[in-house]
């Protein structure tokens, strides 16, 4: 009987084991969260009923993996993880008579970070729990980590890497659905070896633990509440959390909403808020025993699929969609889910009037969780639903995924139109979806400029359904309107890839200020910037990718956005009341390492934008020598020394731009 359980038992570890080296070593899941609970705790069963624990049995040993391309680091102690329940009776059963701490279980990638005299030093991943990986330069990147903080005896943390849900939505397009999920992109992002990309995402940082505080002793760490308040008081984002008691801890649990929560998590943590006695327990080679997981309960409901859709993005990746039956998921009735890409439909082996599951994975996205009937007689199109043109399945980060062929993709056009005339980009009001769909079925709508000549077109519009003399009207003089623009709504509307309305606010903030100081059209500023290949790669938040996408658009674009822009009036920038110091006239060389600026270039940019120039050698006509260094013996800083020019740090540097000279 024995032998019949271990059979069974190892066939749930390698799948078990397969599943988690695709989630924690390729962040690509091929099973969902609640499959891999269930085969947890399948294996436990089997487990209790046996008798017998495999030594390989990964629900005894952390899940986790480490890549070969990054450096390994030995944590200081192990990253285990929680045991885990679905009811809170047992989370009451835990708590006994103790004060617990309730606070979420974000769902990212678990990052330690090391601090040393205030500054932070390493940055190191869960890895398989006793070793990580340093993603100090990415973690680096992430804005809500301090780099300098007031504690200066040694100090570790232990946090979350996570990327909200309206971010991961964005970057995901940009990125043709890479990643299934949000906490898939956050790993992949914290584990990328270029900085860069992840100075582009907007990841967070949430920090669940203080580990080591200097030569504190255990027996004089704080309470887990009065952790939190220290760790905050050094300036971390630390985990919404709340203390609480068995008899109220039900009613706290409540009030921790996922549906209205921006991160990702999967579920919640209940602590001893007791330091001393959470370590004094111990813990197991899986779990401490001074805390408890409340999983969310993913009810499981049946229904019927009635078809699976097919929509074409503007990158061309054809996402595919299970229509059902109608189901009340948690009081929400809902008919469609995603069913990311081919591979997942192949596994489901789905068809049209099969049985299907569903459920809501962490009560917030609804999920196919399996399919009961597995009739396999779907077939994936070869054509694309909107273009007819030719529609290939390609492999794309190790899934096979539908991509439309035709570079004229009607798709594709429509989704970069919608964006031109939105809100945040030239603001046409009349154009909705619908309309622009229609005009460009028409032909009236082959490229931005053609928006600009649509009046040709009047007598024909008023002749369209759902078209009057009016309507025609208001929406010609909202074109019309749109003309006179502001240059960040300009650059949003173009559609870059990587970007958005943020990265098109920074980028113009600094265009501005040169616009200003030097009187000049801020288009002109820009494009001759483009023209000259200069991609704000050194402004913070952008980075070299984004720079690369910015090179390829214009490339293929330029001569379409110069046309564009003949048909606009750009605004001048409004002067701010507190102006920037004037450096007219003035001269300066820049060498050397810097430290608070981003880069050399960093430095040019602020000089230039107050009507200071930037040479390449030291003269007579140079005012300032930047150099960290005023003491080397370098050929600068002797020619200076030479001809009586100062030499100043960037110190120095901020002073002059704050329009401070005293020594």
């Amino acid at each position: 009987m024995k032998t019949e359980y271990v059979k069974e038992m190892n066939v749930l570890i390698d799948r078990i084991n397969d599943a988690s080296y695709a989630y924690y070593a390729e962040d690509n899941p091929i099973i969902s969260d609640k499959e891999f609970d269930d085969l947890c705790t399948t294996l436990e069963r089997l487990e209790r009923d046996s008798g017998v624990v495999l030594n390989n049995s990964p629900i005894h040993h952390v899940q986790g993996f480490i890549i070969d391309s990054l450096a390994k680091v030995k944590h200081t102690r192990p990253m285990l993880s929680a045991q885990k329940t679905k009811d809170v009776n047992e989370v009451k059963k835990f708590l006994a008579d103790k004060i617990g701490v309730l606070s979420w279980k974000e769902d990212g990638l678990s990052i330690v970070l090391r601090y040393e005299n205030g500054r932070l030093k390493q940055a190191i991943t869960r890895g398989n729990g006793e070793i990580g990986e340093d993603v100090t330069h990415t973690m680096k990147m992430v804005r809500n980590v301090p780099q300098s903080i007031p504690e200066k005896r040694y100090l570790e943390i232990r946090g979350e890497a996570v990327i909200g849900y309206d971010d991961f939505a964005k970057i995901n397009e940009k990125l043709h659905g890479k990643y299934k999920n949000a906490r898939n992109l956050a790993a992949g992002t914290v584990r990328q070896l270029d900085s860069n990309v992840a100075k582009e995402r907007k990841l967070a940082y949430k920090v669940f633990e203080l580990v080591k505080l200097g030569d504190t002793p255990e027996s004089e760490m704080p309470s887990i509440a009065d952790s939190f308040k220290y760790l905050a008081e050094q300036g971390f984002d630390v985990v919404e959390h709340q203390v609480v008691n068995r008899d109220n801890v039900e009613e706290y649990m409540a009030t921790f909403q996922p549906e209205e929560y921006k991160y990702p998590v999967d579920g919640l943590i209940i602590s001893y808020n007791d330091y001393q006695y959470g370590k004094s327990l111990g813990m197991t080679g899986h779990h401490p025993l001074s805390l408890i997981a409340y999983k969310y309960k993913d009810d499981l409901y049946e229904t019927t699929i009635r078809d699976i859709e097919w929509n074409t993005s503007r990158t061309g990746l054809i996402n595919p969609v299970a229509v059902f039956d109608p189901v009340d998921l948690d009081g929400a009735e809902t008919t469609r889910a995603t069913l990311h890409n081919v591979s997942y439909i192949e596994g489901l082996e789905l068809g049209v009037g099969d049985t299907i599951q569903v459920y809501r994975s962490n009560m917030v996205i609804p999920k196919v969780h399996d399919n009961l009937t597995r009739s396999n007689t779907f077939k994936v199109p070869d054509t694309c639903p909107t273009c007819g043109g030719e529609a290939k399945i390609i492999k794309e980060n190790g899934s096979k995924v539908l991509k439309c062929m035709n570079p004229d993709c009607k798709a594709k056009l429509l989704s970069k139109f919608v964006n031109f005339v939105s809100r945040d980009a030239m603001n046409i009001q009349g154009l909705s979806e619908a309309t622009l769909k229609r005009f460009i079925d028409l032909g009236w709508l082959k490229d931005y400029t053609d928006i600009y000549n649509l009046a040709e077109y009047k007598s024909e519009m008023k002749n369209l359904d759902g078209f009057g003399a009016k309507s025609v009207s208001s929406l010609l003089n909202s074109i019309e309107e749109s003309r006179k623009c502001k240059l960040v709504n300009f650059v949003t509307a173009l559609g870059i890839e990587l970007v958005g309305k943020s990265t098109a606010k920074d980028i113009c903030k600094l265009i501005d200020k040169i616009s200003l100081l030097n009187n000049e059209n801020p288009y002109n500023v820009f494009i001759e910037r483009i023209k000259k290949r200069k991609y704000f790669g050194h402004i913070d938040g952008i980075g070299i990718n984004t720079s690369l996408s910015m090179d390829d658009y214009f490339k293929e674009n330029l001569e379409m956005v110069e046309k564009l822009a003949e048909e606009l009036e750009f605004e001048m920038p409004e002067s701010k009341k507190e102006s920037a110091v004037d450096l007219t006239g003035m001269t300066f060389v820049v060498t050397g390492k810097v430290n608070k600026f981003a880069n050399r270039n960093a430095i040019k940019d602020e000089i230039e934008s107050r009507g200071g120039k930037v040479a390449g050698s030291v003269s007579k006509n140079t005012n300032y020598l930047v150099n960290n260094d005023v003491n080397s013996t370098s050929s600068k800083n002797k020619k200076a020394q030479q001809l009586g020019i100062p030499i100043i740090d960037e110190d120095g540097l901020i002073k002059i731009l704050k329009g401070d000279t005293s020594e």
